[in-house]
């Protein structure tokens, strides 16, 4: 009996809560996605997307150590460690915005050799 106890603890799944906010603003990033990983990070064990408010929820978790990672485009992605023993409310997750230069950009167009309207047509020679 002491045997079957033991293997039914063992079965125990978890959820774990908490909500994805912008650092500045302090709103919730909605559409954000949180992953749980393992804690080598090559396998996904679960994930979920943030609503409006910037809450999430992942749930049936086994108890381990897992890496959550969270990130949402034009954010730095933040990556936490946790070992979950028991359902889990997790502090605000804030997100910094990431902010990237980019290349020169050349735009380059050219006129109509001819163009014709109503009244006239112009012949364009120059470049």
């Amino acid at each position: 009996m002491m045997l079957t106890i033991f293997c039914h603890a063992q079965n125990a799944t978890f959820s774990i809560r908490g909500v994805v906010v912008d650092s500045i603003t302090h709103k919730g990033v909605e559409l954000a996605t949180v992953a749980l990983q393992t804690t080598t990070g090559d396998k996904i064990v679960t994930g979920a997307v943030a609503d409006a408010d910037g809450k999430f929820m992942l749930e049936n978790i086994t108890a381990g150590k897992y890496q959550l990672s969270v990130s949402f485009i034009g954010y730095n992605s933040k990556n936490l460690t946790l070992e979950v023993t028991a359902n889990r409310q997790l502090e605000t997750i804030s997100l910094s915005a990431s902010s990237k230069t980019l290349g020169t950009a050349v735009i380059v167009g050219e006129k109509q050799l001819i163009v014709k309207t109503s009244e006239k047509t112009v012949f364009n020679v120059a470049e």
